[in-house]
């Protein structure tokens, strides 16, 4: 940018000189002199042109680097959901699996206790207990 206006200001300098020196500040500027000027004037459009159509590269770039930015966020917190999700769903099953564990050890205990108490059942139609049985059933259960 500097140096593209560092030649336009050259070239308006010479043109300047050349005038002021071939017949001093009086006389009119020449037919050549004045489409230099104008074609001088075109080109800083042109480079004000430029100037803008770099500032909306610039700027497109950077929206271009929020946006990759912002979807990046988004795809590292849906991977963490995705990841969230995955263990949960993997200490469910583990749980599922040691409490059905636990429940048939508990089913186990019940059967075998039912199994003792009847072995310890004398007369099932009145009831009676061998009173041994009984007491060695409380001590099993501990």
């Amino acid at each position: 940018m500097k140096n593209e206006n560092a030649v336009e200001v050259s070239k308006l300098k010479r043109v300047i000189e050349r005038s002021s020196a071939n017949s001093g500040f009086t006389t009119p500027v020449g037919a050549q002199d004045h489409h230099t000027a104008f074609k001088v004037q075109a080109s800083f459009a042109d480079n004000e042109v430029e100037r803008q159509r770099r500032m909306l590269i610039e700027e497109n770039s950077k929206l271009n680097r929020r946006l990759r930015g912002a979807e990046n966020i988004l795809a590292s917190k849906t991977l963490e959901k995705k990841q969230f999700m995955e263990g949960a769903s993997w200490v469910a099953k583990k749980s599922q699996t040691e409490a059905e564990r636990h429940v048939g050890k508990i089913v186990g205990l019940a059967m075998e206790f039912d199994k003792r108490t009847q072995m310890s059942c004398v007369d099932a139609n009145i009831r009676d207990f061998d009173g041994k049985k009984v007491v060695s059933n409380k001590d099993w259960i501990k």
